[in-house]
């Protein structure tokens, strides 16, 4: 996975204020899900990727690709406050304390796909930072 396809979804999903299917798209395009694994979130025929954005309910989505693409890593939440939703990401590995920054948006669904977002980016710069 690319460093800066990362962070530029990241930043578009920051920017959205609401349901977007060309975000949902951009996230299985930058994700490579295959019809397989799309199949499970994909409700209507007529969508070309999961409901990521789009459907109210999308947190299933969301907490599908956090497993496909973090497996081991956990989720949790504050819950919303102040109409914000804050999201941390948990490293699997017990000898670290890792524990993501804390990705702040007013709608879950994209505070969970910005925290997916966030870690993965750690983990790509980790990986640059050891292949130097």
């Amino acid at each position: 996975m690319n460093l800066s396809t990362l962070k530029s979804l990241q930043s578009r999903i920051r920017e959205a204020t609401g349901a977007d299917q060309e975000l949902d798209f951009a996230i299985r395009k930058t994700f490579k899900l295959g019809p397989l694994w799309c199949s499970r979130y994909i409700t209507d025929p007529d969508d070309m990727a999961p409901r990521f954005t789009t459907d109210p309910d999308g947190l299933g989505a969301c907490v599908g690709l956090m497993r496909e693409v973090l497996p081991g890593w956990r989720r949790s939440t504050d819950g919303s406050i102040s109409d914000r939703w804050s999201i941390m990401m948990q490293t699997p590995n017990k000898s670290e304390e890792y524990i993501c920054e804390i990705e702040v948006h007013a709608l879950e669904t994209h505070a969970t796909l910005l925290a997916i977002c966030a870690a993965l980016i750690v983990e790509e710069e980790a990986k640059e930072k050891a292949d130097v």
